[in-house]
């Protein structure tokens, strides 16, 4: 590449090499002898990740420059391409492939989406326990998912019945990892579906107080005036934004509210489900779920009598 080649050139005299592989110290010789395009190329580097992320070290970023041979959206494209044809194994391949020089995507966060693809192939594959582990993978740097006071606090606040546990969730938790959302909701459908109730609690838990931290987010940049009150009130004004509404459904977001009161009765917080299904059933953004949760309401109408 010529970007390496220009680098390698201004490497080689002697003052240069004096300076070791310190990028700094590499730098300011090179701003010394006035060699503009190598410290334009260092520069162009820089900018995109930084020298805390090459370690100051010249060789780290030459490394960087070389694995950019390597085109990690065109192997994602050709993997997309054989996933739409039904070639999961390739399309797999491909994807892994592009995982594996993901520090040179153009847009980082490009790497969810591959790791995303790969939990649906999982799933089409009906390989539900590597499924879990790749969701899992997902949530490595999820500082929610690892944070074990929270998760801890959640479950605390939930079981203590106490007459405000309701009110406490809505307004004291919040998360804002934003590309987990699609992992909380896959594995809280999935340890319901298995009857873990506790483990589907503590991702379902985590999927709606970060989509409640994004909603409120969204809300907040457009109305100066709007302060979070409750649940009821939030999701009142959700019915004004339709983008609102539409990111909702395109990430099972709505649907997910109400797999979560499903998930709180079976774990016995009676007054917490049927709090949450009051809400879900006058406020819920999309016809379909109120009417889902008016149904689960009945049936608890229908114990009473």
């Amino acid at each position: 590449m010529e970007e390496i080649s220009i680098i390698s050139e201004a490497l080689k005299p002697r003052q240069v090499q004096r300076a070791g592989d310190d990028l700094s110290a590499v730098l300011k010789v090179l701003n010394e002898r006035n060699e503009k395009r190598p410290i334009s190329v260092i520069n162009k580097y820089l900018k995109l990740k930084d020298e805390e992320y090459f370690g100051n070290s010249i060789s780290k970023l030459i490394s960087h420059i070389q694995q950019k041979e390597h085109y990690p959206e065109v192997y994602k494209l050709i993997g997309d391409i054989y996933k739409l044809e039904g070639e999961y194994v390739f399309a797999e391949e491909y994807y892994k492939k592009a995982l594996d020089y993901s520090d040179v995507l153009n847009i980082p966060n490009d790497k969810y989406e591959l790791l995303y693809a790969l939990v649906e192939i999982s799933e089409i594959n009906e390989d539900f326990n590597r499924m879990e582990i790749r969701l899992l993978n997902i949530l490595t740097e999820d500082k929610s998912f690892n944070n074990k006071a929270l998760s801890k606090a959640l479950l605390n606040n939930f079981v203590s019945n106490k007459n405000d546990c309701f009110e406490k969730f809505f307004e004291l938790y919040r998360g804002n990892n934003y590309f987990s959302l699609k992992a909380y909701s896959k594995l809280s459908e999935y340890y319901y579906s298995l009857k873990d109730y506790e483990k589907a609690f503590n991702f379902c838990a985590l999927n709606v107080i970060t989509s409640i931290t994004k909603i409120q987010e969204v809300i907040s940049s457009r109305d100066i005036t709007f302060e979070f009150k409750n649940i009821e009130n939030l999701l009142y004004h959700v019915q004004y934004y339709e983008d609102i509404i539409n990111w909702g459904n395109e990430n099972q977001i709505w649907s997910s509210f109400n797999l979560f009161s499903k998930i709180t009765k079976e774990l016995g917080n009676k007054d917490f489900t049927i709090k949450l299904l009051k809400v879900l059933a006058q406020f819920s953004p999309e016809e379909y779920w109120r009417k889902e949760a008016v149904l689960q309401l009945s049936y608890f109408d229908s114990e009473k009598s």
